[in-house]
C-alpha cells in the first residue's frame, strides 16, 4: 500500500493545527516530482510554509509557498501545536521567530560596525613585529626601548 499524505485545501485561521513547518525545498523536491501537486515552476529555491490540520481523523497538509527563499534569514522551522494553537497563531508565531531574527541580524551588523577589534588586533601584531624585528624603536605604554 502506498503511503498517501492527504492535502487540505484550504484551513480556517480559527481551526486548531497539530504543527507548523517552514523549509526551504526546490519545488521538484517538495512536490515528489510533480506527483504530489504541480508546481508553477520548477526552478529555484523556495520557501515552504506547512501546516498540518486534522481532516476526517487522518492527519492532512497545508502549505502554501511563501516565496524566494534567499530572503530569508532564518533556516528551518518547526512549531508544534498538538491541538493547542490555532492555525493563525501558528502563522504569528513563524513571523515573529522570522522578524526576531532579522532584528538581530540588523543589531549584531551595527555592533559590528562600531567595534575598533579589527583595528585594535592590527596595531598590536604591528607593534609585536616591530618588537622582535629589534632594528626599530618601540613607544607604548609598557615598553619604551630606544636603540
Amino acid at each position: 500500500m502506498p503511503n498517501v499524505t492527504p492535502i487540505a485545501i484550504t484551513v480556517s485561521p480559527d481551526e486548531k493545527a497539530y504543527a507548523l513547518i517552514e523549509l526551504n525545498l526546490t519545488p521538484y523536491s517538495f512536490s515528489k516530482g510533480g506527483k504530489k501537486f504541480r508546481p508553477k515552476s520548477f526552478s529555484g529555491m523556495r520557501r515552504y510554509q506547512i501546516v498540518i490540520v486534522n481532516r476526517g481523523d487522518r492527519l492532512a497538509e497545508y502549505h502554501r509557498d511563501l516565496g524566494d527563499a534567499g530572503i530569508f534569514a532564518v533556516g528551518p522551522l518547526r512549531i508544534p501545536s498538538l491541538w493547542e494553537h490555532t492555525v493563525a497563531e501558528l502563522q504569528e508565531i513563524a513571523d515573529n521567530v522570522r522578524s526576531r531574527v532579522n532584528e538581530d541580524r540588523s543589531v549584531m551588523a551595527e555592533l559590528q560596525g562600531r567595534s575598533t577589534l579589527k583595528r585594535d588586533a592590527m596595531a598590536f601584531f604591528e607593534e609585536l613585529h616591530k618588537r622582535r624585528r629589534g632594528h626599530q624603536s618601540v613607544f607604548g605604554p609598557a615598553i619604551k626601548v630606544q636603540r
